[in-house]
Formats: structure tokens, sequence, C-alpha cells
């Protein structure tokens, strides 16, 4: 069932289909999420009929997205044995309720199949505005409670007689707080409660058709995330004299609210990672990275990818670590199967990437792995490089992130060295705010290192 509709960032994504099968509507308040309504009349009666129906509701699918949210797919249903035409119709209306928390919603639409309407009230293609026939009105009736009215009309406010579906609505909303509710790992048995009542047909005079519909409710079960605990440290912010990395780029406020990793090589174009100050960054963090998981089965494509920040312990964590009261360390993933084993890639914007040496597997929501016990522990020959005899890190000198070190990385090093001080650059491979020649020798110690072929952008 395709649907035409944008995301939120943070929270719960709903997705509603309403298949409506018969009699109309007119406009809406809306109120909050939806799904499909499918309604048909009862036996060959026209415009003032009464339509005798049940509502019955179905979980069609149930998708994780990347940046915490889910997609529900829901099929909400108002049948009768009997398919007869009704007169004269208009237009439907419906409302959505809520039992908890308050989502946002971010948009209601209409499905089409294969490019076609599924409806015989009027064409709800919305690539040609003037061929369109059916619109759609939402309002929120009640913010603090949960509730959208949704209305469907004709444009031309001509009425139509038919029988059948009338549409599927796809309707997506986000709960805001669905993250901390899913802080634990733990996860919910039943988070969220929505019923559809306030079923109403009109004619084009706006009067009523009269109907019968049973108000049903639908629980909605939390999935929870995989926590991606992985530990790795980077050769230049090493500090060997206290055992941690530097956190110079966070104490001078450096590190940027976006995460760096959207321009070439990288292309990670998620929004998800957005700050809003810098008291959401950690106090010890040393950088931005780029977390990548890869199936055993496709090691070449990532399955899903999240931008984290390192801390100088060398864990990585989300965005949400620092808003989180026992949180453990961690990084949530929401789309990995439980069931598949996972490679690990660790990306930096100036260190050579690594990719675990084996699939790990998720035990308990939990896939854990890390770079620094043993120069084996990343795949390929000398991707780690020893700092002492029991821990490992990653190659400081990949300047353009490409995943070899060349003469290219020191061409952008030369480039970079007019924004010297105070500033947050490749170039600055100890990530002291400073590039310099401490910087240039550090690139010139591990220059024409290769990185492995599933790490490079070529």
């Amino acid at each position: 069932m395709d649907s035409d509709t944008s995301f939120l960032q943070d929270g719960l994504h709903f997705l509603f289909d309403y298949q409506i099968v018969q009699t109309v509507a007119e406009t809406c308040h809306p109120a909050i999420e939806i799904t499909c309504l499918t309604i048909l009349p009862e036996n060959g009666q026209k415009v003032n009929s009464q339509i005798n129906g049940s509502i019955r509701t179905e979980l069609v699918n149930t998708v994780p997205m990347p940046n915490g949210d889910v997609l529900y797919d829901f099929a909400v249903l108002l049948e009768n044995e009997n398919d007869v035409p009704i007169q004269d119709a208009y237009g439907i209306a419906f409302s959505v309720n809520f039992t908890s928390s308050q989502p946002t919603v971010a948009a209601v639409n209409f499905n089409t199949q294969d490019g076609a309407s599924l409806s015989w009230l009027g064409n709800t293609q919305s690539d040609n505005d003037a061929e369109r026939i059916l619109c759609i009105d939402t309002v929120f009736a009640n913010p603090t409670g949960g509730k959208i009215d949704i209305g469907i009309t004709r444009i031309d406010h001509q009425p139509i007689s038919g029988s059948g579906q009338i549409c599927q609505v796809a309707c997506v909303a986000t709960i805001e707080d669905w993250g901390y509710a899913m802080a634990d790992f733990g996860g919910e048995s039943e988070l969220l409660t929505l019923t559809v009542d306030n079923i109403r047909l009109i004619n084009q005079n706006n009067e009523d058709i009269p109907t019968k519909g049973i108000t049903q409710s639908i629980d909605i079960a939390a999935i929870p995330p995989v926590s991606v605990q992985v530990q790795a440290i980077l050769e230049a912010a090493y500090l060997p004299e206290i055992g941690l990395m530097n956190t110079y780029l966070s104490s001078a406020n450096l590190l940027p609210l976006t995460q760096p990793f959207a321009p070439t090589p990288w292309h990670y174009n998620s929004d998800y990672e957005q700050l809003l100050g810098q008291s959401q960054i950690p106090n010890n963090a040393v950088d931005w990275v780029l977390l990548e998981l890869r199936s055993a089965n496709e090691p070449d494509k990532i399955a899903e990818q999240k931008a984290a920040f390192l801390l100088n312990d060398g864990s990585i964590v989300d965005k949400d670590y620092v808003q989180l009261f026992g949180f453990e360390k961690g990084v949530r993933f929401y789309t990995l199967n439980p069931a598949e084993n996972y490679f690990v890639v660790l990306r930096s914007r100036n260190h050579l990437a690594v990719m675990s040496r084996t699939a790990i597997s998720i035990n308990n929501q939990t896939l854990a792995y890390d770079f620094t016990t043993s120069k084996t522990q990343a795949k390929g020959q000398g991707q780690l490089k020893a700092l002492n005899d029991t821990q490992y890190a990653l190659h400081a000198g990949d300047v353009n992130g490409d995943g070899i070190i060349t003469v290219n990385d020191f061409n952008r090093y030369t480039k970079q060295l007019g924004n010297s001080t105070n500033s947050y650059s490749t170039a600055d491979l100890n990530l002291d705010t400073t590039i310099s020649t401490t910087d240039f020798n550090l690139y010139r110690t591990n220059a024409s290192i290769i990185g492995i072929p599933e790490i490079r952008y070529e």
C-alpha cells in the first residue's frame, strides 16, 4: 500500500490507512492520526438510509525508522455484507483519539495504487491539481487530549453515486517522548491506544447521511531499539599520561550542533542528530563519529548508520545520552534484525575508518564490539595502530576521509592551514583546535596506509 507522506524527526511515527468504502464526509478539524476506513451501505438504500456495519482493525505492517520513529500501518474498516450504491455522496468525516501522549501530526495524505486513485468518489492524485477532485482537511480539535478530526470532500461540490472504496488515507504522527520511554531498551507492551469514532456521511447540502459506527480501540506496541555499544580510540587524540583522549573541541565549544558527515565523501544527510544547544553535547565528548552496521549477508551494503559522540574513555553514545538519566552508553539503532549478525564500521572525520573482523550477533537487544583490545579486532592487515601493549587505535591522517592516507590528504592539510586556530577542521588531526606541524607529523607517519576495500570511497 503506497503512501506519500513526510515524517517528523524525533519520536514515534504512525501510518494509519483509512479505506473509506462508501459514503462521504465534510470538512474536518484534525485531531491526530489515522488509518484506513472502509464504509459500505446497506441493502440498496439511498441517501438518508441507515448504514449498518461494524468496525474491525488490522495491523498491516510495522516499520521502524532510522531516526527512532516507528511507522505503524493499520487498517480500520467499517463493513457491511451488501455493496450497493449510495446516492448523492459528497464527503465523509471522522475522528481519531489517542489515550496517552499528545502526538504531533506530520501529514495526512491520500494513498494511491500504481499511480491510480483508490476512490470512486473522485481522483485523489496530488501530482496534478487540475485533475484532483478530493481534498483532505485536518484540524486539531483537542491539542491537549490527542484528538484529530479528518474530513474528505469533493472540491467541485458536486454529489456522486457509487459504492465500494472511497479512498485510502495515510496519516503520519509523532510521539515526542517516544525515545525517552524507550531509554532502558525494555520497551512497553502497549504504549499507545487510539480509537476511531464520530463518523459522518454528508450530501452536498451538508446534511448527515445516518450511519452506524462501532468505536473500537487499537493498542500499539512499542518496538525496542538495539543498543550498539562500541569502544574505540583515535590515535592523535589519545593522551598517554592520563589514558584518555582529549576533549579540547568540546571544551572550546567547537563541536557543531549538526553532525558533520553530510559533505563528501560520507553523504550522510540525516538531521536526526540535530542538537538544540551545547548542553546536549556531553562534557567528555571528543568528536562526532559515524557508525555503520552492515548485515553479514550483505557486507558491502549499509543496513543502518548513525552519527554519534565518541567520549574520552572510548565509548560512543547517541545524542540523547545526556538527557536520559541512567542511560547505558551506546547508540540506538531501530531497523536492525535481532536474528541477524552485523559488521560494525566506524568512521572519523580524519582517522582511517575500520570494520570489525567478524559479524557480531545481537544479544538481549545489544550489539557490543571493542576495537581497542587487539590489532586483529579490525578486518584486514595493519588497520589499527598500537598505542601500548594493550590498546589499539584508529590511524590518524585520513584528512579527506576517503579510506586511504595519501598525498591528497596532505593537500587538504595545506589548504586548511590558513584557518589554523580555534577551528573545527579535518586537518586538525589531534583535535586540539589548532592546525600545526604536529598534525603534519601525524599524517607523515601514517602516509601510504590503505584501508580495506569495504570502507574506502572510490
